[in-house]
């Protein structure tokens, strides 16, 4: 805008005569009304600064300010010059094009103001000064604004004038004659008693008046025509009796605003559109050690941790897929893009340096339209959240890692028993099978029921690990339920005939064939019980028995029953029986043997199989064990599909098999094992010559020893399905049984799983149901023998799928496209990787937690920009375990999987430079 023409000086002396003389009427004013109504105008137009100033001849004062630090300046360098002889609104939208008001903001020591805007106060003596706003940044007012200026202007003038007036009556006007020698205060005087005349007169028409008033009056002058020294006072008397209380309200409500503001313990923090900081609470300062004048007009970056903001600008870019530049959209795009709260952890950095961790919340600020006039920021100080937080994941960890080392404990323990013991039950078997003397027979008897019994302490201890930790799971699928039973019989009948027994069976006629549930722990809970009633049991009476207890359409409810006509139990010991490592009486360990865990466990299994276990038992008279169990029923179809789909052992005698097995008495009962199947079998020592086996010659099945040397069976696993891309069928077989790591094998894409010791009939059973696979039996049945020579995995090494594609779309369109940029950073990407991979790699092996942290957490990035949302994955939950102190057994299984990825991009952008 054009500079305003100025009054001339006697016309401007004439406006301001009358303020000198009643700037000392307001000098009073409590400040703390004034300059809670100055912070309420800069909250409302979003100003860094906002005053109220008194005017005489030659100084500008400053009653009340914001964002200024001095508290007068000479007439002459000031804006309120052109405000006080301007009718209206006087606003400067943009300082810097104009010369005149240029120097001024300099003279100000303001040369970084680019917007002014002011309004006359007035009062009923004339000019008292003005009212005014100004910015950083060019801007406007609409008229709408002009008009809340306007209005803010008159209740500031009220606020001034408050105290100065005493209550007075309703609407009055009265005419007084003065002496023009007379002295004002004089006048004065006699005004003031005139008005309490007039307000007495009043009162005495109207005795039911008994309140107080608020009046504003005004006073004009005139000569009288008759006599000419004196002159004429016409006042006149307006009740604002309802304007002051509403006034007052106003000024309640900004006070409970501003207490409130500076009173809560978080930080508050409002900036305008672009970032500017407007207003911080006390909180807020003391939080981050800058004062108020050090923060009010800066943006929120300066106490930022710079990296956490460009960390967290990239991440923002791959979820929105746009790019985020470092700054203040970084605090409040997701808030306004997803119109909600968003809350995020950051570090401010104070004055003194220190790093705080804050909970910062953030939400947009919008007019009756519904458009963003600010933000937000309502941060926490969360150092000692964050410290409890850490406690807390340190003492879970702890937990976790007492748990793991208990179990590790318990499945080496299991390991270095069954390794021996799998020998020994194995080669026992093979040699029962040769031709030996009846003597020799029995000898080899008792090393079977000695291996057998050790194996089932051994189960029991594992089984209780996996149960307290939740992971042993039910499964459920079709199996014939005769014969299940019929194999606990025959499982146990010689026991029985040993000590004389009378052992049956006894099954309902109205029995299903197949029923949906899990076999294996139902086997397991009639061998346990069955095996108890035996035991405890001399020449007497031991039966199983099943019977339907209801039925419905999809369900039918079979109740299982153990009884025995042996030694009983007292009817005290009845609860207890089933507690861990307890037995009916002391003595019983050291007359029948056994760990005390066999019931507790059988009670677990029950329950698991959501079942009811019931007792009933007469001491020297037997006892008698049930337990009730719902299973879903197997439609027909499907019975029939199990019927057509069983596959017997001579279609399956032209296997060639890779064993991958470390220890010597174990590949030599294996081979010995698979010959007699009619097996061919090669053995490896551990991963590497598996790898390389595969290399050299065609196989059709692996059993994969888990616990090797040098590389042990996940690696060799996860490098045959990921880097080999073989889909050959693989077998885990493992006496290291650990909590999990059955379901561990599959997620690796194992097909099948056996522990050791095993039985032959185990072993055969689970190759015919891992060859049974479809797919494998046509890839089987399709292909040729020169098919097989020939497609060797050194050709799927350098055949590696087709389907990995390079994702460059982030790059794109950040780069609009230009190729020269795409290919810089892909140099930059195949430069850095390769090391940092190595590294992590390296970290890993160590267990070095730290860094492991820092490389994963730097690689991320890296990664993101090429649309690696599987590797980041990865990469987030290496971190996240850094982060916790512990590198789990899922990142060492993952990384080959990881590193394969990687190389394969790299692969891919080596092809797209060329």
């Amino acid at each position: 805008m054009n500079r305003p023409i100025l009054e001339t000086p006697r016309i401007k002396r004439e406006k301001l005569m009358p303020i000198t003389n009643n700037l000392s009427t307001f000098d009073w004013v409590d400040n703390f009304a004034l300059d809670n109504a100055v912070e309420l105008v800069a909250q409302y137009f979003q100003t860094p600064i906002a005053g109220v100033s008194f005017i005489d001849n030659n100084i500008q004062w400053l009653k009340s300010k914001i964002g200024l630090t001095e508290n007068s300046y000479p007439i002459s360098n000031s804006f309120c010059q052109y405000t006080i002889t301007h009718d209206g609104v006087f606003e400067i939208s943009d300082i810097s094009n104009n010369q005149d008001f240029k120097d001024t903001a300099a003279a100000l020591a303001n040369p970084d103001f680019k917007f002014y805007a002011g309004i006359q106060l007035k009062s009923i003596h004339g000019l008292i000064g003005t009212l005014f706003i100004a910015d950083f940044m060019p801007k406007s007012l609409n008229d709408q604004e002009k008009k809340s200026l306007i209005t803010f202007a008159s209740n500031i003038y009220a606020i001034l004038a408050l105290n100065n007036q005493n209550s007075k009556p309703p609407i009055s006007s009265r005419t007084i004659d003065y002496s023009i020698k007379q002295q004002l205060n004089s006048v004065i005087d006699n005004l003031s008693n005139t008005i309490s005349n007039d307000y007495q007169s009043l009162q005495a028409n109207n005795e039911t008046i008994k309140k107080s008033y608020w009046v504003e009056v005004s006073a004009s002058s005139s000569l009288d025509d008759s006599r000419i020294e004196n002159i004429k006072i016409n006042t006149d008397f307006i009740d604002v009796t309802e304007k002051k209380r509403k006034d007052a309200e106003i000024l309640t409500l900004i006070s409970t605003q501003n207490a409130i503001f500076n009173g809560v313990s978080f930080a508050v923090i409002f900036t305008d559109t672009n970032g500017i900081i407007r207003r911080i609470n006390k909180a807020g300062l003391d939080l981050i050690g800058y004062t108020n004048d050090e923060t009010v007009g800066k943006t929120p970056e300066f106490f930022h941790d710079p990296e956490e903001v460009r960390e967290r600008s990239l991440a923002l870019s791959l979820e929105f897929g746009k790019m985020v530049s470092p700054g203040f959209d970084t605090f409040v795009m997701k808030a306004r893009l997803e119109n909600k709260v968003d809350v995020n952890e950051w570090t401010y950095i104070t004055k003194e340096g220190k790093r705080i961790p804050i909970n910062l919340s953030v939400t947009c600020i919008k007019n009756n339209e519904g458009e963003i006039i600010g933000y937000l920021g309502v941060a926490e100080d969360y150092t000692e959240k964050k410290q409890a937080k850490e406690e807390l994941i340190k003492a879970k960890n702890d937990a976790e890692m007492a748990v793991h080392a208990k179990d590790s404990f318990l499945a080496n323990m299991s390991h270095e028993i069954r390794t021996p013991l799998n020998a020994i039950i194995g080669f026992t078997e093979l040699l029962s099978q040769s031709k030996l003397d009846a003597s020799q027979h029995e000898y080899i008897n008792h090393i079977q029921v000695a291996g057998d019994n050790l194996l089932l302490i051994i189960n029991d201890i594992l089984d209780l690990s996996k149960i307290e930790s939740g992971q042993l799971v039910i499964e459920t699928y079709p199996f014939n339920i005769t014969d299940t039973l019929n194999h606990v019989y025959s499982l146990l009948k010689i026991k029985a005939a040993q000590n004389n027994i009378d052992f049956s069976l006894s099954l309902a006629d109205d029995l299903p064939e197949y029923i949906l549930g899990d076999k294996g722990r139902i086997n397991q809970i009639l061998v346990n019980l069955a095996g108890n009633a035996i035991k405890f049991t001399k020449d007497g009476k031991v039966t199983i028995s099943v019977k339907k207890v209801n039925e419905n359409n999809d369900s039918i409810t079979l109740q299982f029953s153990v009884k025995d006509t042996g030694i009983g139990i007292p009817q005290e010991k009845l609860n207890s029986i089933f507690d861990r490592f307890t037995q009916a009486e002391a003595s019983t360990t050291r007359r029948f043997g056994g760990s005390g865990l066999g019931l507790n466990i059988v009670k677990q299994l029950v329950s698991l199989q959501k079942g009811k276990l019931f007792v009933e038992s007469k001491l020297g008279e037997g006892s008698e064990f049930y337990f009730i169990v719902t299973f879903q029923k197997v439609d027909s179809s499907t019975v029939d599909n199990i019927k057509d789909t069983t596959l017997k052992a001579q279609s399956i005698s032209s296997l060639s098999i890779l064993l991958c097995e470390d220890n010597q008495l174990n590949q030599i009962l294996a081979k010995n094992v698979l010959h007699n199947f009619g097996f061919s079998v090669d053995i490896a020592n551990n991963g590497q010559e598996a790898i390389e086996a595969l290399a050299q010659n065609k196989y059709q099945l692996i059993l994969m020893d888990l616990q090797m040397p040098i590389m042990d069976g996940y690696q060799a696993t996860i490098y045959i399905r990921n880097v080999l891309n073989s889909n050959i069928p693989i077998i885990a077989m493992t006496a290291h049984s650990l909590v999990g790591e059955q379901q561990k094998c599959f997620d690796i894409g194992m097909n099948g799983y056996l522990a050791k010791p095993f039985k032959q009939h185990e072993l055969l059973e689970k190759i015919q149901s891992v060859v049974e696979n479809s797919e494998f039996k046509e890839k089987m049945a399709t292909q040729t023998p020169e098919e097989s020579t020939n497609n060797t995995p050194e050709e799927s090494i350098n055949n590696t799928p087709e389907d990995h594609v390079l994702d460059l779309s982030y790059l794109e369109s950040i780069g609009g496209g230009n190729t020269e940029f795409i290919k810089e950073m892909i140099s930059l990407f195949m430069q850095g990787v390769p090391t940092d991979v190595e590294q992590l790699e390296q970290k890993i092996l160590e267990k070095e937690v730290d860094g492991v942290k820092a490389v994963a957490h730097h690689m991320k990035s890296s990664l993101g920009m090429f649309g690696m949302s599987k590797e980041v994955k990865f990469l987030e939950k290496t971190e996240q375990n850094a982060k916790n102190g512990i590198i789990s057994a899922d990142i060492n299984a993952e990384f080959p999987i990881f590193k394969a990825s990687v190389q394969r991009t790299l692969n891919s952008m080596q092809a797209y430079i060329k």
